[in-house]
């Protein structure tokens, strides 16, 4: 920068050709650099050689390093894998928010999926009064968990349906006289237990069968 004229000054030159040897005395890494000063700017001065001690030791020569133009870190493996939570979260969040309003404007959905949970706690409340001996509890409570699994899956009304309408519902849905006519049977004799006991039953029995009705019914209804 010249401040006289209040501007930069650019020198212009040739290419100065360099001339490296090896030091004389066999000094690992060191090596005499020459070069020539050549005219500059147009000027013809005499050329002038000079020299120069330097320890390039540290440039190194025989390399193994790749030094090939590397993929961009966006088109890579991990790259996208670092995608992925975010784009599971926003899906996870997706579904859930469909599952929670189809929750409020499906009632019969809504009924088919809290059945299995109903018809759980129904049991264990059974359990409970089983192991109380509260017989006429116990099958009441199975009942109730058997009635309200068949209504809520097939979307009865929980209140009236009557036994045998409860088996043609099952036979329709599963195509399972079976299953539908072991359920007839518990049903009968729950009430015939709650309204008209008669002879101990085999409450233990009784709860295996539930228990075995539940399983079923769930996977099939």
């Amino acid at each position: 920068f010249n401040p006289t004229q209040d501007a930069y000054q650019t020198i212009q030159s040739n290419p100065i050709p360099l001339t490296v040897q090896v030091d004389p005395n066999r000094n690992q890494g060191i090596y005499t650099i020459e070069s020539a000063q050549l005219p500059v700017n147009g000027d013809n001065p005499k050329a002038r050689t000079l020299r120069k001690q330097v320890n390039i030791s540290s440039i190194k020569t025989d390399t193994d390093h790749d030094f090939r133009p590397r993929k961009p870190f966006t088109g890579s493996g991990l790259y996208w894998l670092l995608q992925m939570p975010p784009i599971l979260i926003f899906l996870g969040a997706m579904a859930y928010g469909a599952r929670r309003r189809r929750f409020e404007t499906d009632t019969a959905f809504a009924r088919s999926a809290r059945s299995k949970d109903r018809a759980s706690q129904r049991l264990k409340t059974a359990a409970l009064a089983m192991k109380d001996n509260r017989t006429e509890d116990f099958y009441a409570e199975a009942a109730v968990a058997l009635r309200g699994l068949v209504a809520d899956r097939m979307a009865l009304a929980t209140a009236g349906a009557t036994n045998g309408e409860l088996r043609e519902a099952v036979k329709t849905k599963t195509s399972d006289d079976d299953l539908a006519e072991a359920l007839y049977r518990f049903l009968e004799t729950s009430d015939a237990v709650r309204y008209a006991p008669s002879t101990a039953p085999d409450i233990d029995a009784h709860w295996t069968e539930a228990n075995r009705l539940i399983r079923i019914l769930e996977k099939k209804l």
